[in-house]
């Protein structure tokens, strides 16, 4: 059909297969069956004009809808000899169209808003670039062989790959996804506002509903892991662990201890104290404590002080990086007792293991002193001290007293005994000479050394074995980035790390 009308505009048009189509837009004069007395209208109606098509015209949207009404016995109006358009008047009126052509153009034909832009352009011509991808895409080849048997729940669907799978009990058809498109739909579904960082397992369901690729599990869960701002506020994981490796014991009582700080302790005692102050030898685990009503330098120092006149001075004091510790007043009071300081790793306890181990020890038992005693409970520190030296240390086999005094404690369960057996074992005077004792107490501590350090070896080498098969090792150079893990702040919503 040739239309003498003159070209007003062009559209670009696509059907469901096949190239991009320029159309020129023509006003194309038609029939039109108005009312119900059948009246016929002529009427100039804007058409794009597309020969390869499966007809000659591509109706607008707004005709297209009226297909519906159009009557079976309609007759074809030939253009020819038609003037010009004629309005018309009445509200519903029906285009003068074969049914059978115009079913098959509304199901064959897609078409864009009238325009030429580019952007309109590139929009359509991502269908067909999906396609070459899914295509091109090497990964794929065994799933399109797959698709051409028919198995692995692999198909083609208008030439696109697809995957079948049950998602909760509900078959769910999965566009296969070629590798570069795979980024962004990780991005979507996990870093963006709609995916919301849910976890890794929450994001696999999320994208099974849509899209399927082989390991695509895998890739999910790395990708979460790897996620920057999940990394920022996820909690500290205890399977992110390092291998260990056990601290040398020294050789002598005192050498090396590590003191540490427990408190707030609530509620105070009678006497203001909220804090505990504890010193832990690394040879004998020979445990002191002394109660604080504050946490100054000053206070610290004296508290260092008093242990130190029973226990002597020791040549390492191993601590964390509290602000009392490594104030200028207690590295000088250290500087001038002749001990070096031994700061552990910022933010790290783990660092400090025997120190810490013994603080939840400590805690334990004074909570139930506080439970009983609430405002004397620091009167009780020493008769809990007691019930820690007398017992034999899970590390070294031996009691922190024996090791250190080189004979067994004598605590309430001797005196007991003493006591059913009516004195029967009383005080005996030992007329051993000085030098004989100091030569027998010298083999007892030399058993009791070496006891421990056997036992504390086995048991450290033991612990460091089983903590290290859930371990993985990391390498860090100079120049990467880390994460800092920060106290929690007040607001659960702020990060719990920060990146360095």
């Amino acid at each position: 059909m040739d239309f003498p009308f003159e070209d007003k505009a062009s559209i670009y048009i696509k059907g469901i297969f096949g190239p991009l189509e320029k159309c020129p837009l023509m006003n194309v004069p038609m029939g039109i069956i108005a009312g119900k007395d059948g009246n016929m209208i002529h009427q100039e109606v804007l058409c794009a004009i597309a020969p390869s098509l499966v007809d000659d015209v591509l109706l607008p949207p707004e005709i297209r809808d009226k297909l519906k009404g159009v009557p079976e016995n309609s007759l074809l109006q030939d253009s020819e000899g038609i003037t010009g358009p004629t309005k018309a008047k009445d509200k519903e009126f029906l285009l003068e169209v074969d049914n059978d052509n115009a079913d098959l153009n509304c199901k064959e034909v897609k078409a864009l808003s009238i325009g030429n832009s580019e952007n309109e352009i590139e929009e359509l011509s991502r269908s067909d670039k999906f396609l070459k991808d899914q295509i091109d895409c090497s990964d794929l080849e065994d799933s399109k062989k797959c698709a051409e048997k028919k198995s692995g729940g692999f198909y083609f669907r208008n030439n696109f790959l697809f995957h079948k799978e049950k998602v909760l009990g509900e078959s769910v058809a999965q566009l296969v996804l070629p590798k570069r498109y795979r980024p962004e739909v990780l991005k979507l579904a996990h870093c963006s506002v709609f995916g919301g960082h849910m976890g890794a397992r929450k994001t696999i369901e999320r994208i099974r509903y849509s899209f399927y690729w082989v390991g695509m599990s895998r890739d999910i869960k790395a990708f979460c892991q790897q996620c920057k701002d999940c990394q920022l506020r996820r909690r500290i994981n205890c399977k992110d662990r390092v291998p260990i490796t056990p601290v040398a014991r020294p050789e002598l009582p005192f050498q090396v201890v590590n003191i540490d700080i427990i408190g707030p302790i609530d509620p105070p005692s009678a006497k203001g104290h909220k804090y505990v102050q504890c010193l832990v030898d690394q040879h004998t685990r020979w445990a002191e404590a002394l109660p604080l009503t504050s946490l100054t330098a000053k206070a610290t120092c004296e508290a260092l002080l008093t242990i130190f006149m029973h226990t002597g001075v020791p040549n390492v004091i191993a601590s964390d990086n509290g602000t009392n510790f490594n104030a200028s007043l207690t590295q000088e009071f250290e500087k001038r007792m002749g001990s070096s300081p031994r700061f552990s790793t910022p933010l790290h306890p783990e660092s400090s293991g025997l120190v810490e181990r013994f603080n939840q020890t400590l805690k334990k038992m004074l909570h139930h002193v506080i439970l009983e005693e609430p405002r004397s409970w620091h009167t009780k520190i020493p008769f809990v001290w007691w019930a820690y030296r007398e017992v034999p240390n899970s590390t070294t086999g031996v009691a922190p007293l024996q090791l250190l005094y080189g004979r067994k404690p004598e605590g309430p369960l001797s005196i007991l005994k003493n006591t059913w057996m009516a004195g029967q074992e009383g005080l005996q005077l030992d007329t051993t000479p000085v030098t004989l004792y100091m030569e027998k107490l010298k083999k007892q501590l030399e058993d009791a050394s070496e006891k421990a350090k056997l036992i504390s070896t086995i048991q450290q080498e033991k612990m460091a074995h089983h903590y290290n098969l859930r371990s993985t090792k990391k390498i860090f150079n100079p120049g990467d980035k880390v994460i800092v893990l920060i106290p929690d702040s007040k607001n659960k919503l702020l990060a719990h790390a920060r990146p360095s």
